[in-house]
């Protein structure tokens, strides 16, 4: 056997390295089972460091790739990913990546750049947290940067300027920020983007020449440029910012405060409201007289979710993504039983196009009676990871910062009172730190809506494809805008004593080119206007909701609590 026949003839090598910033919190989850937390970060073992493995930027830049190319029998750009970042898990015969991708290790990592979140599932039924379905993550925090580098590898039977143009498509998604990194991205996570590249180019056609790649050190540095394009001296695919950008739905509303406060519970403090006298409101001189002393550190029994901004890197409140996504799903699920008019006692399932918006999880479902329980040798097997029915959410919601002049550091008492007494409970004292409106408080939500995927090919699989309907969508989208829209679907805990509702101040809808603009006016009355040439945008928007209710008209009605189902 002639092994020369199997081996790459590198002709060029590409070195690129680009500082990566996180613009929100990243959750890269080490997976390990013996920590405290169920989520906790990645982190290198020798320097303590958070890692982004080299594995989870090929699988995001493979993954952005493969949303602007369709398969390869469509376009033959698509086959150069395979070049790229090699064949796909099953191809014995795809070919070897060409691209090295190292992995990325941030250059700061202290107790400031560590968030905790709690998270919990709702049940649909009670609205009450779900039993042991409770976790905590471990996230980074927003600002942080990494260092990552790139390294091309350019042999004989390439097609050179194919190769490098596909590379540097991939690398803009990440300058762009359409990439996004680690876990929970479609909830505000991972947003990130490149500040700046370096590149070097080494030519491996003669020994002379391979020398100065093998005296390269990683240390070196180079002439920095903001864009890849310019760094790689290629032209990008027109499509590359095409389809990212306007293939989308997005939804923009700016809310206030309707009740007093809001709460959503923090896993870790990062209020200094306890700790230094500037933020209790002390002047300048009484600040400089306490420097050197030590201040109480403490805080409220709860506390309302802050995050560090990435410009300041101060911690400011918010609400997260992922209570956004409860509150939605929840409500949604709500809004299409109430049209469906459903029995009372029927049990609340998600609808299809709940399913195919806010993604799912088909768990194996497991029997609580203990006489059907089998013997070990005849109960099914475990389901396997490709047995598991699942799909990602298509809707992405960003994490909402509420904005204030300056925060109110207020913390509320409230007791237990036992019912049989009438007196205080005992050891039931605890205090609360929400976020206090404020006259000029405001929090915007910003949702996008991913366009559905295209129709595969195969009839086997085309016939079990669920079905889309994008107009639906955005009819149940503004459904949810007016219920919050007129403070009736709170957002946080402690609902049932006055927190969390909203009110409208603006929004705006886009979709298909067109942008719709909506904004409070004096007393109950709103301002409609449309960027399309529509005598009535009121009468555009409600075609929305129209085409919502045409889709609940044509599902099968589901039967009450006792009726039996018929084919």
């Amino acid at each position: 056997m002639n092994f020369r026949d199997h081996t790459r003839t590198i002709i060029e090598r590409i070195i690129v390295k680009g500082t990566l910033v996180l613009d929100s919190p990243c959750l890269i989850s080490s997976g390990d089972n013996d920590d405290p937390l169920d989520m906790p970060l990645l982190r290198d073992s020798i320097e303590e460091r958070a890692l982004i493995p080299g594995t989870s930027l090929a699988g995001a830049l493979r993954e952005y790739l493969a949303t602007l190319y369709p398969p390869p029998s469509q376009h033959e750009e698509a086959a150069e990913i395979e070049q790229l970042l090699g064949a796909t898990q099953g191809d014995a015969d795809g070919a070897q990546s060409a691209l090295l991708i190292s992995d990325a290790l941030s250059n700061i990592f202290n107790e400031h750049s560590i968030e905790l979140r709690d998270g919990v599932r709702i049940d649909q039924a009670t609205r009450t947290a779900a039993d042991a379905a409770k976790y905590d993550l471990e996230t980074l925090s927003a600002g942080t940067t990494f260092e990552l580098e790139f390294e091309l590898l350019i042999t004989a039977d390439h097609n050179r300027d194919s190769l490098v143009r596909t590379f540097a498509t991939a690398l803009h998604g990440l300058q762009s920020g359409v990439i996004s990194l680690g876990m929970k991205k479609s909830r505000g996570l991972g947003r990130c983007h490149v500040a700046e590249w370096q590149v070097w180019r080494f030519d491996m056609t003669t020994p002379a020449a391979a020398l100065n790649w093998l005296r390269w050190c990683r240390d070196c540095t180079c002439t920095a440029q903001p864009d890849i394009a310019d760094s790689l001296s290629v032209a990008l695919p027109t499509s590359t910012t095409a389809k990212t950008t306007t293939a989308k739905t997005t939804l923009t509303a700016t809310f206030t405060f309707a009740d007093d406060a809001l709460l959503i519970r923090s896993g870790q403090d990062l209020v200094i409201s306890y700790a230094t006298p500037a933020a209790q409101g002390a002047t300048d001189a009484q600040t400089e007289d306490n420097k050197g002393t030590t201040q109480p550190t403490f805080a409220p029994d709860a506390v309302h979710l802050y995050s560090r901004s990435a410009d300041t890197h101060q911690p400011q409140p918010i609400i997260p993504g992922t209570s956004w996504a409860g509150v939605l799903r929840h409500r949604a699920v709500r809004i299409l039983n109430t049209l469906k008019q459903l029995d009372a006692d029927t049990p609340q399932q998600d609808d299809a196009l709940i399913r195919n918006l806010f993604g799912y999880v088909d768990e194996p479902t497991t029997s609580n009676d203990q006489s059907s329980v089998q013997p070990a040798s005849t109960q099914p097997r475990t389901q396997s990871r490709s047995e598991v029915k699942a799909q990602a959410s298509r809707i992405s919601i960003d994490d909402s910062v509420i904005y204030h002049p300056k925060p109110v550091p207020l913390v509320q008492n409230r007791i237990a009172i036992d019912r049989f007494t009438g007196g205080a409970y005992h050891g039931a004292l605890f205090s609360e730190q929400p976020v206090w409106k404020q006259p000029s408080t405001e929090v915007t939500l910003t949702i996008g809506i991913k366009p559905a995927p295209p129709p595969t090919s195969n009839t086997d699989q085309a016939t079990t494809q669920p079905l889309y309907e994008p107009e639906a969508e955005i009819g149940l989208l503004l459904l949810l805008l007016k219920d919050i829209w007129t403070a009736d679907l709170p957002v946080g805990g402690t609902s049932s004593i006055g927190r969390g509702r909203l009110s409208g101040i603006s929004a705006k809808l886009c979709h298909n080119g067109t942008t719709w603009k909506i904004a409070q006016a004096e007393g109950n009355a709103l301002n409609v206007t449309s960027s399309a040439a529509q005598p009535d945008p009121r009468e555009s928007l409600q075609t929305f909701v129209a085409s919502l209710l045409d889709y609940v008209n044509t599902q099968p009605k589901q039967p009450a609590n006792g009726d039996t189902a018929h084919e």
